[in-house]
């Protein structure tokens, strides 16, 4: 096996753990209000402090990335989160429930960056084919998270053994990251030891358009995801086992999307890709909102939404660690550390929604959400397109 494909295998088993385990939470909510004692609103503060965790390791970890490397950053990123992982587990403290949450937020945000760039660096120019498969494993750990869950809960009523399952999948990578450097594709792509990400990252219009439309877009995802079992539960009447079924269908279609995404970053531009699966999401989102009570329409709705949302996160991963080559620690961290704050958020306002409002209120955010995501990326896109214009004629 080439260095090229054991890194993408490696990394690819560690977004398999993350799948599973942040896809599992999602039906767990119910049984983890229960354990600490406290009501459906407020555990989705869970979901708070994991994104939390993830914004801050991500800001800093980016630019330290770019000095180390991103090999260290996999590593001690993966045994956090593994270690908080199996401590949330078995924690019936919300206070320490919380706590274990933001500590796994951390390694989270620490180790998908540190993989997400380390393969856009390691296959260069076909960066959005091979991140879209990189993040097609935590697709597919998304899907079997729900579905282990509904396993779980019909044979032992608990679905705990689930978060044991994704902590172990977590760390197995990390042995291999220690002491290894991998050769990347492009000499320009990984800067010298010691450069800093530069102020030219934290000054471009187009990053910062990039990481609001991500901190929209994760919110959005994994809104979906998270509450996906609670909305077929209070509009169609599925009891857990098979609303949680919704869930994972939701997450292997994005896991499919994700596939597709890789296919098309061949063939055609990131712009292009980024464009079409939004119109997928869109349609998606907007048939969730025509067809609250229908349990076949709804699950049908769910599933065009996970295919639209599948590659829009690598996609635009891949084109930030483009438009700055000898800084793509900086600027993903920066991009991603939004992302995460906007899964931080996004959740938490949904559930609150949820329980105050009702579940249909909770789909017409996620509408919302949707549509200032593509005002969003639209505006990114024009900004990458004036900067292109703008280097071209220094170039002239």
């Amino acid at each position: 096996m080439s260095k090229r494909a054991s890194a993408l295998a490696l990394t690819g088993t560690a977004f398999l753990g993350f799948g599973i385990v942040t896809a599992g939470i999602g039906p767990l909510l119910p049984d983890l209000a229960r354990n600490n004692g406290v009501g459906l609103s407020e555990v989705g503060m869970i979901f708070t402090a994991l994104f939390l965790g993830a914004v801050l390791s991500q800001f800093a970890a980016g630019p330290l990335s770019d000095r180390v490397g991103r090999e260290p950053m996999l590593f001690y990123g993966l045994l956090l989160m593994g270690a908080a992982i199996a401590a949330f587990s078995l924690a019936r403290s919300f206070d320490v429930t919380i706590g274990c949450a933001f500590l796994a937020g951390i390694g989270l945000g620490t180790a998908e960056l540190g993989a997400n760039v380390l393969i856009a660096e390691l296959f260069a120019e076909r960066g959005v084919s091979a991140v879209n498969l990189l993040n097609v494993f935590y697709g597919a750990g998304a899907f079997c998270g729900p579905a282990l869950v509904s396993l779980s809960w019909t044979s032992w009523h608990t679905g705990v053994p689930v978060l044991w399952a994704g902590a172990v999948v977590i760390v197995i990578p990390a042995p291999f990251m220690t002491g290894r450097r991998y050769e990347i594709a492009s000499p320009n792509a990984r800067p010298p030891a010691g450069r800093g990400p530069g102020g030219a990252v934290y000054r471009s219009s187009l990053m910062w358009l990039l990481g609001a439309a991500l901190l929209v877009y994760v919110g959005s995802e994994q809104a979906v995801g998270g509450w996906a079992t609670v909305y077929m539960q209070r509009t169609a009447g599925l009891p857990l086992s098979d609303a949680a079924l919704v869930a994972s269908g939701y997450w292997i279609a994005y896991t499919v999307g994700r596939l597709a995404g890789a296919g098309l970053g061949v063939r055609m531009r990131p712009g292009a890709v980024l464009s079409a699966a939004l119109c997928v999401a869109l349609l998606g989102v907007a048939l969730v909102n025509l067809t609250p009570g229908s349990e076949r329409l709804s699950v049908i709705a769910i599933l065009i939404t996970g295919l639209g949302f599948g590659p829009v996160y690598p996609t635009a991963i891949t084109i930030v660690s483009r438009a700055f080559p000898a800084s793509a620690g900086g600027a993903v961290g920066a991009a991603g550390a939004l992302g995460s704050a906007g899964g931080s958020l996004v959740p938490w306002a949904v559930g609150f929604v949820i329980a105050r409002f009702g579940a249909v209120s909770g789909a017409r955010c996620i509408l919302a959400t949707v549509l200032a995501l593509i005002a969003l990326c639209t505006l990114a896109q024009l900004s990458r397109a004036r900067r292109r214009s703008v280097e071209a004629g220094v170039r002239e």
